[in-house]
Protein backbone atom coordinates (compact mmCIF):
# COMPACT_ATOMS: atom_id res chain seq x y z
CA UNK A 1 0.00 0.00 0.00
CA UNK A 2 1.62 3.14 -1.02
CA UNK A 3 0.80 6.60 0.61
CA UNK A 4 0.87 10.05 -0.75
CA UNK A 5 2.49 12.12 1.53
CA UNK A 6 0.83 15.86 1.09
CA UNK A 7 2.68 18.85 1.68
CA UNK A 8 1.34 18.54 5.08
CA UNK A 9 2.06 15.66 6.58
CA UNK A 10 0.44 16.17 10.17
CA UNK A 11 -2.78 16.26 8.53
CA UNK A 12 -1.57 12.26 6.83
CA UNK A 13 -0.64 11.30 10.14
CA UNK A 14 -3.26 12.64 12.12
CA UNK A 15 -5.51 10.68 9.82
CA UNK A 16 -4.06 7.28 9.84
CA UNK A 17 -3.69 7.28 13.67
CA UNK A 18 -7.57 8.72 13.83
CA UNK A 19 -8.18 5.80 11.54
CA UNK A 20 -6.13 3.24 14.19
CA UNK A 21 -4.36 1.38 11.59
CA UNK A 22 -1.17 1.15 12.67
CA UNK A 23 0.49 -1.08 9.85
CA UNK A 24 -0.69 2.20 7.23
CA UNK A 25 0.54 4.69 9.71
CA UNK A 26 4.29 3.14 9.80
CA UNK A 27 4.26 3.87 5.97
CA UNK A 28 4.32 7.55 5.88
CA UNK A 29 6.50 7.54 8.72
CA UNK A 30 9.12 5.46 7.03
CA UNK A 31 8.98 7.80 4.12
CA UNK A 32 9.42 10.84 5.92
CA UNK A 33 12.94 12.03 7.18
CA UNK A 34 13.51 11.83 10.70
CA UNK A 35 13.35 15.35 10.94
CA UNK A 36 9.99 15.94 8.96
CA UNK A 37 8.18 13.01 11.29
CA UNK A 38 8.85 14.95 14.35
CA UNK A 39 7.82 18.21 13.13
CA UNK A 40 4.80 16.31 12.09
CA UNK A 41 4.26 14.79 15.38
CA UNK A 42 4.83 18.41 16.91
CA UNK A 43 2.24 19.94 14.79
CA UNK A 44 -0.02 17.59 16.31
CA UNK A 45 -2.80 19.06 19.11
CA UNK A 46 -2.07 16.84 21.91
CA UNK A 47 -4.79 14.75 21.77
CA UNK A 48 -3.71 13.70 18.03
CA UNK A 49 -0.38 13.19 19.28
CA UNK A 50 -1.45 10.80 21.98
CA UNK A 51 -3.33 9.14 19.20
CA UNK A 52 -0.10 8.68 17.32
CA UNK A 53 2.05 7.49 19.13
CA UNK A 54 -0.25 5.04 21.09
CA UNK A 55 -1.46 4.07 17.59
CA UNK A 56 2.35 3.09 16.95
CA UNK A 57 4.27 -0.11 18.13
CA UNK A 58 5.60 1.27 21.22
CA UNK A 59 9.52 0.46 19.32
CA UNK A 60 8.19 2.90 16.36
CA UNK A 61 6.98 5.61 19.14
CA UNK A 62 10.10 5.13 21.01
CA UNK A 63 11.90 6.10 17.77
CA UNK A 64 10.03 9.44 17.29
CA UNK A 65 9.95 10.48 21.11
CA UNK A 66 13.95 9.91 21.29
CA UNK A 67 14.04 12.82 18.63
CA UNK A 68 11.89 15.05 20.36
CA UNK A 69 13.80 17.81 22.38
CA UNK A 70 13.05 16.18 25.93
CA UNK A 71 10.81 18.66 27.57
CA UNK A 72 8.04 18.23 24.86
CA UNK A 73 8.58 13.98 24.95
CA UNK A 74 7.92 14.63 28.32
CA UNK A 75 4.71 16.65 28.59
CA UNK A 76 3.42 14.06 25.44
CA UNK A 77 4.58 10.82 27.18
CA UNK A 78 3.23 12.48 30.35
CA UNK A 79 -0.27 12.30 29.04
CA UNK A 80 -0.12 8.97 27.69
CA UNK A 81 -1.90 6.11 29.52
CA UNK A 82 0.72 4.61 32.09
CA UNK A 83 0.84 1.39 30.35
CA UNK A 84 1.63 3.03 27.26
CA UNK A 85 4.16 5.38 28.30
CA UNK A 86 5.95 2.04 29.75
CA UNK A 87 6.17 0.28 26.80
CA UNK A 88 7.09 3.17 25.13
CA UNK A 89 9.66 3.65 27.65
CA UNK A 90 10.89 0.21 27.88
CA UNK A 91 11.88 0.50 24.21
CA UNK A 92 13.92 3.65 24.83
CA UNK A 93 17.97 3.52 25.48
CA UNK A 94 19.11 4.18 28.77
CA UNK A 95 20.57 7.59 28.82
CA UNK A 96 17.41 8.48 27.12
CA UNK A 97 14.99 6.80 29.65
CA UNK A 98 17.21 9.06 32.22
CA UNK A 99 16.40 12.15 30.39
CA UNK A 100 13.01 11.51 29.96
CA UNK A 101 12.02 10.33 33.68
CA UNK A 102 13.84 13.35 35.04
CA UNK A 103 11.50 15.67 33.07
CA UNK A 104 8.20 14.05 34.02
CA UNK A 105 7.05 14.95 37.35
CA UNK A 106 7.31 11.99 40.54
CA UNK A 107 3.47 10.94 40.70
CA UNK A 108 3.59 10.62 37.06
CA UNK A 109 6.81 8.28 37.22
CA UNK A 110 5.72 5.99 39.74
CA UNK A 111 2.20 5.44 37.34
CA UNK A 112 4.96 4.07 34.64
CA UNK A 113 7.00 2.58 36.54
CA UNK A 114 4.10 0.61 38.10
CA UNK A 115 3.17 -0.61 34.91
CA UNK A 116 6.92 -1.88 34.27
CA UNK A 117 8.02 -5.00 34.85
CA UNK A 118 9.76 -5.23 38.39
CA UNK A 119 13.34 -5.48 37.35
CA UNK A 120 13.04 -2.77 34.16
CA UNK A 121 11.44 -0.54 36.59
CA UNK A 122 14.45 -0.80 39.35
CA UNK A 123 16.59 -0.63 36.07
CA UNK A 124 15.31 2.89 35.65
CA UNK A 125 14.96 4.09 39.12
CA UNK A 126 19.08 3.20 39.36
CA UNK A 127 18.79 5.56 35.92
CA UNK A 128 17.49 9.22 37.63
CA UNK A 129 19.32 7.88 41.32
Amino acid sequence: METIIEERPWDTLRDLALAGDRRALEIPLEELPTSEAVRALLRLNPKDQQRLLTTLDPSDAAELIEEVPDHLAAEMVERLPAAEAASILQELQSDDQADLIGDIDTEGVEAILAEMAPEAAADVRRLVE
